[in-house]
C-alpha cells in the first residue's frame, strides 16, 4: 500500500474502534500478532469465525491461512480490509451503521473488494 500522509489523522478517527478490538483480542486469546501491509492482525485459537475488523485491527482464526481453510486466505484479507477502509471514513460510527443495517451494505461492498486484485481498492 502507499502510504499517504492522510492516512494518519485516519488511524486516530478509527482508534477508540482498535481499543475495543484489543480488549475483545485478549478475551478471545489472541496471539501472533504482526503488523501487516498498515493493519494490525492477530490470530486467536478456537475462533468461530474466519476474521472481524476492529479498526485497523483484524482478527484472524488460528489456521485460517493453511491449505484446508475453506476460503482463500489473500480473499479473506481483501474483504477484511475493506472493513478497514470503512472504519477510516466512518470512525466510531461503523458500529452503529453495522448494528442498524444488520450489517448489509458493509459486507456487500467487502464482498465486492474481493474481486479486486489489491487489498487497498488499488489496481
Amino acid at each position: 500500500m502507499k502510504f499517504r500522509w492522510w492516512f494518519y489523522p485516519l488511524y486516530l478517527w478509527a482508534l477508540p474502534c482498535v481499543i475495543v478490538g484489543l480488549l475483545f483480542a485478549l478475551v478471545v486469546g489472541a496471539r501472533r500478532w504482526q503488523w501487516s501491509d498498515g493493519c494490525l492482525e492477530a490470530t486467536a485459537p478456537n475462533f468461530p469465525r474466519e476474521a472481524i475488523t476492529f479498526g485497523w485491527l483484524i482478527v484472524y482464526r488460528e489456521g485460517q491461512f493453511q491449505a484446508d481453510a475453506f476460503r482463500n486466505a489473500d480473499v479473506i484479507r481483501v474483504h477484511e480490509r475493506a472493513h478497514v477502509v470503512q472504519y477510516f471514513y466512518l470512525g466510531v460510527l461503523f458500529f452503529l451503521l453495522y448494528v442498524l443495517t444488520l450489517g448489509r451494505p458493509f459486507e456487500n461492498q467487502a464482498e465486492r473488494a474481493e474481486t479486486v486484485t489489491d487489498a487497498w481498492g488499488e489496481k
